[in-house]
């Protein structure tokens, strides 16, 4: 009997070893599902956020593409604006200079035959095909644009007769002025203008300030060198 006993109460206290080993067990792993739950709802929780934040940035990206469509007939009117006062330059110069001999074509290096209008200052814009600042699009700029701040003074490059002097659309205030033969010379975005229509000036003659009107992103000169009303690379005659 005490021998059956004994081997009863050893089974016994295995089989509690065993179930407390099974209990311990069990609660590990209720643990570990506790806590991938809890890992799962961060995950969650992080993936409602960022969707929440791309559907935000989608709907700022469509109001920004809602209104640039919305802008694009403006634009296509500043842009046809622009060139039709660049024509309209040329119009205005081959009448003033009809039936003249044309000036020499210069050279790429430069001839000389035409000063500076800003001395010293540094060229921002060159000559030819460019994305435009403010409408984002590819179109033929015209002339070179010098750095300088509002109120600068502006020299003529030449001396001539100026035929044009006031408001011009997109080039804003504006001088141009008639070198002789087919030569000619355009200041535009001015703040303020000096000379008026049919004055006479000398090369290097302060003819207005640097200003930012019309079409312009900021301060600077826009300038032209026409030839036969056609615009040129001034490069070829500073």
């Amino acid at each position: 009997m005490v021998e059956r006993f004994r081997s009863l109460r050893d089974t016994t206290q295995g089989l509690q070893a065993s179930v407390e080993a099974r209990r311990d067990d069990a609660k590990g792993q209720r643990d570990v599902v506790v806590a991938r739950r809890a890992a799962l709802e961060v995950v969650r929780s992080e993936l409602d956020a960022t969707r929440v934040e791309v559907t935000r940035e989608e709907a700022g990206r469509q109001a920004v593409l809602d209104g640039v469509r919305a802008r694009v007939g403006e634009f296509e009117g500043r842009i046809a604006s622009l060139q039709a006062d660049s024509d309209s330059v040329t119009g205005l110069l081959q009448g003033a200079q009809a039936g003249r001999a044309p000036a020499a074509t210069a050279s790429a290096a430069g001839s000389g035959a035409l000063r500076r209008p800003l001395p010293g200052a540094a060229l921002s814009s060159m000559f030819g095909p460019r994305v435009h600042p403010i409408f984002g699009t590819v179109r033929m700029h015209n002339g070179v644009d010098f750095r300088g701040d509002t109120g600068t003074p502006i020299l003529a490059a030449g001396a001539g007769t100026v035929v044009y002097a006031g408001a011009r659309g997109g080039y804003g205030n504006t001088v141009v002025i008639d070198h002789g033969s087919s030569l000619a010379t355009l200041y535009a975005h001015q703040s303020a203008i000096y000379v008026s229509v049919g004055t006479t000036v000398a090369a290097g003659q302060v003819i207005g300030a640097v200003g930012s009107t019309g079409f312009s992103t900021g301060p600077h000169l826009h300038f032209e060198v026409r030839l036969g009303g056609t615009p040129v690379n001034p490069l070829g005659y500073l």
